[in-house]
């Protein structure tokens, strides 16, 4: 919902700042409704790759409901994840952290769907060591 003109600043503005360095981890999937199980395989994923023993685990997802929690922490356990803590997070909340993962959600989407400048900023990323495909 946000403007273009806004999203190219702030992405743009996140590659500048190299904070996301080795940070950002996606997967795409195609023709799939498996939505809730394939983003439990992509967070495994993702911690897999990152993570060194010993490690913590606390996870928020956005929209999460309080009886899927459970579900989820298992999934991850299935992949021989340790995970302390699974929370829902409720966009409206405002919680910085969900906002910049819908951020990031929303541009990795542009670009896959073709969005020719978001497509070159994604370049900037990958140069940049920023993405991990997962």
């Amino acid at each position: 919902k946000t403007r273009r003109e806004r999203k190219i600043s702030y992405i743009t503005k996140l590659i500048e700042s190299n904070a996301l360095r080795r940070n950002v981890f996606y997967s795409h999937y195609k023709q799939t409704k498996e939505y809730f199980d394939l983003t439990i395989a992509t967070t495994a994923k993702a911690i897999l790759q990152k993570a060194r023993q010993p490690y913590i685990v606390r996870i928020w997802v956005d929209g999460l409901k309080k009886s899927e929690r459970f579900i989820f922490k298992s999934g991850l356990r299935k992949f021989a994840i340790s995970v302390d803590k699974v929370q829902g997070v409720k966009n409206e909340q405002n919680n910085a952290l969900i906002l910049l993962a819908d951020a990031m959600a929303g541009f990795m989407r542009d670009c896959i769907e073709g969005d020719k400048e978001m497509r070159e900023l994604y370049q900037r990323m990958v140069e940049a060591k920023m993405v991990n495909k997962v």
